[in-house]
C-alpha cells in the first residue's frame, strides 16, 4: 500500500502534535507504513513550517524547520539541524516557537 495522507482523525495526535498558538496554521499528515511511522507537516502565517516525524529511520520523534518553500532551513535561531529525540511537550513548544519566527 502507498503512503496515505490523512488529516487528524484522533485526539490524541491532535494534542500531542497540533501546538497551542495564536497563530494560524495548516497541517498535513501521513502514516508511512513503508516506514514503520508518521510524518506530519505545519505551515504558519509567518511563512515557515515544521516537520515533525518519527519512523523507523528517524532519531525517535524529530522535529526540523521549514522555508517558505517547504524545504528544511538550517539558518535559524531555533536550530541549525533536525532536533531529534523530542518528547510530545518538546514538539510543541519547538511548533510555538517556529510560528513566532519574523
Amino acid at each position: 500500500m502507498k503512503n496515505k495522507t490523512i488529516p487528524f482523525e484522533s485526539e490524541t495526535l491532535t494534542e500531542v502534535l497540533c501546538p497551542v498558538i495564536d497563530s494560524k496554521y495548516e497541517y498535513d499528515f501521513a502514516f508511512l507504513e513503508d516506514h514503520k511511522g508518521f510524518k506530519a507537516t505545519f505551515k504558519f502565517e509567518n511563512g515557515y513550517g515544521a516537520s515533525v516525524v518519527d519512523h523507523e529511520w528517524s532519531y525517535g520523534l524529530e522535529v526540523a524547520v521549514l522555508d517558505s518553500d517547504g524545504e528544511l532551513t538550517y539558518t535559524t535561531p531555533i536550530t541549525d539541524d533536525v532536533i531529534p529525540h523530542c518528547t510530545t511537550q518538546n514538539v510543541r513548544d519547538v511548533l510555538k516557537e517556529i510560528s513566532e519566527l519574523t
